[in-house]
């Protein structure tokens, strides 16, 4: 984001991804591809469907540093009710990518010359602009990895990071859901989804692994509801409330789907 250091040249320097992006072609995934994801994707995305055909109103969808990543334009290309609003804080990237869209994904309507259900924006994840509650879903593929990429030792306070899940919280809707696909298992990510007072979350988290350059990496995909500091149900979710428990002195909730293979708190 533009907080980091432009004289750090790890991950979580602004420089290291300016650099990254005028160096690797467009369509670099980190971590998972979207047939890796996909049926834990159909799992959320099919309830937006029966809503969709009930109200005919367009679902939005935020993937956050989104980079080069084509994740959010396959989901349009096969949820016509998905409206996808993709950002990132290096300008080169964004621009490679509007421009890709409008060359590459030409909309149906002649009158206009790309698929108006995508976009890519120049913006801080750290800060964004957008209204609270505006989103049904988020997908983060890798920043908060980007932003623990520090070269110094991990102890749970990053303020980046911290910052980033507040916005992610912020801009979600209630009972919606926020995706992060990390390589850091729980020890390294309770205390970003449970060291504040100000998110709530119920929480799934599964592990997946894929395959690259003949190497197989373990994944873990955290699935966030975004509950209120009450604990209601998580309306809108495709989940149910299953349980509460407290963790130092706070109370949190833990939703359950026989979708995933396990959960934790």
């Amino acid at each position: 984001t533009k907080h980091m250091s432009k004289e750090v040249t790890t991950p979580a320097s602004y420089s290291f991804w300016e650099d990254f992006y005028e160096e690797h072609e467009i369509g670099y995934e980190w971590y998972v591809q979207y047939e890796d994801i996909e049926s834990d994707l159909s799992s959320i995305l099919s309830s937006f469907q029966q809503q969709f055909k009930q109200d005919h109103a367009h679902k939005l969808l935020l993937q956050v540093g989104c980079g080069n990543s084509l994740l959010s334009e396959k989901i349009v290309q096969e949820y016509n009710f998905i409206r996808a609003v993709n950002i990132d804080v290096c300008e080169n990237v964004i621009e490679q990518m509007n421009e890709r869209l409008k060359q590459q994904i030409p909309t149906k309507d002649k009158h206009r010359s790309h698929d108006t259900r995508i976009s890519y924006e120049l913006m801080d994840a750290l800060s964004m602009s957008f209204p609270d509650e505006k989103f049904d879903l988020l997908i983060d593929k890798g920043t908060v990895d980007a932003l623990l990429s520090t070269a110094q030792l991990e102890t749970g306070e990053n303020a980046k990071v911290h910052q980033l899940f507040k916005e992610m919280y912020r801009v979600v809707k209630e009972g919606h859901t926020v995706l992060v696909i990390s390589r850091n298992g729980t020890t390294t990510m309770d205390p970003y989804l449970y060291g504040s007072d100000e998110v709530n979350w119920g929480v799934e988290v599964k592990e997946i692994k894929s395959k690259h350059k003949g190497l197989t990496n373990v994944n873990f995909i955290y699935r966030l509801i975004r509950l209120n500091t009450r604990g209601r149900e998580c309306v809108g979710s495709g989940m149910s409330l299953e349980n509460v428990w407290s963790r130092d002195g706070r109370t949190h909730s833990t939703c359950h789907s026989t979708k995933w293979n396990y959960y934790y708190g």
